[in-house]
């Protein structure tokens, strides 16, 4: 599949993060950008980003994110808002520095259940269920698999 204007800025932009060492990062398009603009994959160098501590993909036409964000264990914000996205991906449970999600604006389907810190979402309007050490935060609507407890 070739890869369109988006994707290559988009790399280029983590090329960059790469070699500054960033720990924030903004993949995001305007609100009113033209579609083409819009990523609707994420390219596979973003998860070599492990210093990262925010990432900002809104506005974007993304349908799923890969299993690899896990792999961006620093993050303390992530904003996915403004996508097409249907379902979050089991790995976000890896995610245990992360005090922000923003999922507003996306298309779920089903029921969610994942396991996070439980001040971990913004405006996601979970319903929190606190266990040991972790909770398991209950997105309506986001399908993903059951994680296990954070520790």
């Amino acid at each position: 599949m070739a890869k369109d204007e988006a994707y290559r800025q988009a790399e280029e932009k983590i090329e960059e993060a790469l070699r500054t060492g960033a720990t924030a990062l903004d993949l995001s398009c305007k609100w009113n950008a033209d579609d083409s603009e819009k990523l609707t994959e994420l390219p596979e160098s973003l998860c070599q980003l492990t210093q990262l501590q925010t990432l900002n993909l809104s506005n974007n036409k993304l349908t799923e994110l890969p299993e690899s964000l896990g792999q961006l264990t620093q993050l303390q914000t992530l904003n996915l808002s403004h996508n097409q996205l249907t379902a979050l991906p089991e790995s976000l449970g890896q995610l245990t520095q992360l005090q922000t999600l923003h999922l507003s604006n996306n298309q779920p389907t089903g029921a969610a259940r994942v396991a996070g810190p439980a001040h971990a979402v913004a405006d996601a309007e979970p319903r929190r269920q606190p266990t040991d050490d972790a909770a398991s935060v209950d997105w309506q609507g986001y399908p993903v698999a059951e994680a296990g407890p954070l520790g």
